[in-house]
């Protein structure tokens, strides 16, 4: 069992905390936004109740020279007049009541043509949920035909040589990397493929960026710039998603065996190489924690726990390996991440 001391969990505290918002939060909000408003429109305006209100609140009083009191109402006695204020606060009341609700967003600009169709199926993809799963992607998979159909008719050639299958995925991956729960994109995916099997060739160059992308990765001091650290952070949380993005494309088999594991291998390959370099900190880290999140989802998998194959025994032999590395005798290593290790082989311990 895994033991934490006081410092560990000051090093976790003070290892610097960043919080930003997804990017699709905007989109979303602007859909809320809109479902609000229409909702609005349809409730009755209780003009006269509200104008009441307001005099009755607002009115203008003389005070008798009596001692006020509870019980006393005969203290006060209305002009019949209504402030300067109260007067003012009900002619703007009456003059916004029946406007729409406008939230500050940038001003937003209707698309047409490809662009609009492109903004439509961001929109859907945004807007998927598990309730609404099957009616979206019924809108989906028409926004998807219509947009295949006009490139297959269209004579000009793609923006950069992209085809509309490669664009449609980039939309998808954009926003799979900013949901943690993505399990329904998984679903969504697999039901593209299974009706235009070239969907399936974006697959490797998805896996292919998530490989580079720890290429470019650099140790940042959140005292000496804390907005780069900031933004490091946010792309370490989308690749975190990808990573659970990776283990769902496994459990659909749209991800091959041999492909995971050789994802892993890599990972643990870096990590143990990372940790005897100066300036690695951060990208040993990371490397750890998509390892831990890919590894914790495959615990329950029986072909892992078993491995009759003897496929997944090396990757549990390097992090065996991981959990005895020393802080002190390497150049690039936390005891956060000695713990992360000792976690999953904890894990595995009770399987």
């Amino acid at each position: 069992m895994s033991c934490y001391t006081f410092e560990d969990y000051r090093d976790m505290l003070f290892s610097g905390v960043c919080v930003k918002l997804n990017d699709t939060t905007e989109d979303k909000i602007h859909v809320l936004n809109s479902e609000i408003n229409e909702y609005v429109k349809t409730l009755p305006v209780l003009e006269d109740n509200y104008k009441k209100r307001y005099k009755r609140n607002h009115k203008g009083y003389i005070h008798t020279g009596q001692p006020s009191s509870p019980t006393n109402q005969s203290n006060f006695k209305s002009s019949g007049q209504v402030s300067p204020t109260a007067n003012a606060i009900n002619i703007y009341s009456e003059s916004v009541w029946n406007k729409e609700i406008v939230f500050n967003k940038k001003p937003s600009v209707m698309k047409e043509g490809k662009e609009g169709h492109y903004n439509e199926l961001k929109l859907a993809f945004n807007k998927l949920t598990t309730k609404n799963y099957d009616v979206l992607m019924t809108t989906i998979k028409k926004l998807v035909e219509g947009l295949i159909d006009n490139e297959q008719s269209d004579d000009e050639e793609s923006d950069g040589n992209e085809t509309v299958y490669q664009k449609v995925f980039t939309i998808l991956t954009s926003i799979v990397c900013q949901t943690k729960n993505n399990n329904m994109y998984v679903d969504c995916l697999k039901e593209l493929i299974g009706k235009y099997p070239t969907f399936v060739g974006c697959l490797d160059g998805f896996i292919n960026e998530y490989y580079t992308s720890y290429e470019k990765m650099v140790d940042v001091n959140p005292s000496e710039d804390y907005e780069k650290y900031c933004t490091l952070m946010k792309i370490n949380e989308r690749r975190r998603n990808n990573s659970s993005f990776i283990i769902g494309l496994y459990n659909s088999n749209l991800l091959k065996m041999d492909e995971l594991v050789e994802l892993l291998k890599w990972c643990l390959t870096r990590v143990l190489q990372g940790v005897n370099e100066e300036g690695k900190t951060l990208l040993v880290e990371e490397l750890s924690e998509n390892v831990y999140i890919m590894v914790n989802s495959l615990v329950n998998k029986e072909e892992f726990v078993v491995d009759e194959e003897n496929k997944w025994a090396e990757i549990k032999e390097m992090i065996n390996i991981c959990t005895e590395l020393k802080v002190k005798e390497t150049k690039s290593l936390s005891s956060r991440i000695v713990f992360k290790y000792r976690d999953i082989v904890d894990i595995l311990s009770k399987k």
